[in-house]
Order: structure tokens, then sequence, then C-alpha cells
């Protein structure tokens, strides 16, 4: 009688074990960040809020991300777009367009050797390019504006 009390125990020790483990598990979602017009955004940033995963976008905006839980927030984020939170609610896939913000692109400082720098500190040339200039050329990307 001793040994089937302690199987039984042993039983249910190891189902509430395994079940602990599966709430625990991660969960995959993929997903697109695009703009407005739907181009897939390059080197996007994807973070679960208040966790520890963060992915950057594919070249066609395409992420796979670990999750810990069905129901966390996305925190996605690109240079020149408005940031955007969007819940999972236990989605697989989460597609996300962010919207041009022309303000932020006046704090950035480009460099060759792609450290961030203020104006003052910058050994080689700077050139300012305002909002007029960058809606007149009509650039598809921050690559495409500074060249």
């Amino acid at each position: 009688m001793l040994r089937s009390a302690t199987g039984r125990m042993l039983a249910m020790c190891s189902i509430l074990l395994v079940s602990a483990l599966a709430t625990v598990a991660q969960v995959a979602v993929t997903g697109r960040v695009t703009d407005a017009s739907g181009k897939g955004l390059s080197g996007a940033s994807v973070a679960e809020k208040g966790g520890r995963s963060t992915v950057l976008t594919d070249n066609n905006g395409r992420f796979t991300i670990p999750l810990t839980s069905s129901t966390a927030v996305l925190r996605v984020t690109y240079v020149g777009y408005l940031s955007r939170e969007v819940p999972v609610s236990g989605r697989r896939e989460v597609d996300v367009s962010l919207t041009e913000d022309a303000s932020e692109l006046s704090q950035i400082t480009v460099t060759a050797s792609r450290q961030p720098v203020r104006k003052l500190e910058a050994t080689q040339a700077v050139e300012i390019i305002g909002n007029k200039t960058l809606k007149a050329i009509k650039p598809e990307g921050l690559a495409e504006a500074v060249t």
C-alpha cells in the first residue's frame, strides 16, 4: 500500500511539473512591419514589452519573435517612424504598419563610421538636410535620403 501511495504521489508531482513548464513555455509570433504604402521596413526593431526578446526585421520587413506569453505586447520602432505598441492577444501572426515622423529625422547624425556622434564632436563634414529638402527628394528610405 505504501508503494502505491508513493507511486500516485510521484505521478501527481510529474503532472504538476509538466503543467507548470507548459505555462512557462515560449510562444513564437511571426509578422511583418510595413510603412503606410505596404512596403516592408528592413531593420525595424520588434521587442516584447517588459520581456527580454528583441529581434530585427529582415529585408522584407518580416520577423519571428519568441514571447513569454500569448497576451504579450509588441513594441515596434524604426528610425523616422512613430513607435507602436501592439497587443498580441493570442494571435500567431501580427502585422504592423508604421507612420512616418519627419520630426524624428532632425535628430539623426549619419557618419561613415556608423558611430553616433554629436554634430560638435564630428571630425568629418556634416551637412544638415531639412524637412523641405527631404520632401522634395521623396526618398524611399533613410539610406536614399542621405546619399
